[in-house]
């Protein structure tokens, strides 16, 4: 009698289900279901909803089957080569332009742009709501969409070691992201009413202030809360050194005095 087989040490991920073209499955027109506010918590229950988060979760996963190669590289490790041809193997042809060129092991602010972009034409298509402006489906975007998208993005960073794209150096805001200071200062501001203006002062009632993104003790508390914060915690993990030699733009606007809602203007 064989001995049973040791278990399998590959933690097991859920995917996308993929549908079997020889049975018959019934197509309706695409139609526009969110509309307002709650038409977002039926979309939070859905399978759509489901698959949508499934599928980041199993790109994510890929990076377990492709670990970075051994020893320290300059530029890069060639293992997201790997990676990459793990997403050809997998996705259809706009993942694969999606996730860039396999070629160039760098990632940068231009990236992270295409992919709001890419929500932007969604959002022009009425694929969310018919453009009106709300609140509620903006906020389920960044943070239900968005955010997710930067946790995939970082891992891969940090797993595979990729180059800056286009980077300023010290004289740029981040090297690989810019949006999440936006929305994060934005989510630290004073509540607003739907008619009024962006406020160019204050910050909501227990905030943390503005200079304490210095404070890496306060950034590890506050980046899995804020956006904001979850940038700079990303610098701390990737830079060494004072954080005014290397970030010396984002220190200059942690001495703004008048709260996150001039930050956000800044």
């Amino acid at each position: 009698m064989e001995p049973p087989a040791p278990p399998s040490q590959k933690a097991s991920f859920p995917t996308l289900e993929v549908l079997d073209p020889s049975t018959p499955h019934v197509f309706i027109k695409p139609t526009k279901c969110i509309n307002e506010g709650p038409d977002v918590e039926k979309f939070l229950v859905s399978k759509a909803y489901r698959d949508i988060g499934m599928f980041v979760m199993q790109v994510e996963a890929l990076v377990e089957e492709a670990p970075p190669d051994p020893g320290p590289r300059r530029f890069g490790n060639v293992s997201f080569r790997k990676w990459h041809q793990l997403i050809q193997e997998r996705a259809d042809d706009l993942m694969d332009e999606f996730i860039d060129n396999e070629q160039r092991l760098d990632y940068g602010t231009g990236h992270e742009l295409s992919f709001f972009a890419f929500l932007a034409c969604l959002w022009k298509l009425g694929a969310f709501k018919d453009g009106k402006e709300g609140g509620d489906i903006e906020r389920s975007l960044v943070l239900g969409v968005f955010e997710p998208y930067l946790h995939v993005v970082r891992r891969v960073i940090l797993t595979y070691t990729l180059e800056p794209a286009g980077s300023h150096g010290v004289w740029g805001l981040d090297d690989h992201s810019f949006l999440p200071y936006i929305f994060g200062s934005a989510q630290l501001t004073r509540p607003i009413a739907e008619d009024e203006p962006m406020p160019l002062e204050g910050s909501v009632r227990g905030a943390p202030k503005t200079g304490d993104v210095v404070k890496a003790q306060v950034v590890e508390e506050e980046r899995q809360k804020n956006l904001y914060f979850s940038a700079v915690g990303f610098i701390n993990d990737v830079k060494k050194g004072p954080f005014w030699e290397h970030s010396p733009i984002l220190f200059d606007v942690s001495g703004v005095q008048d709260g996150w809602g001039k930050s956000t203007r800044a």
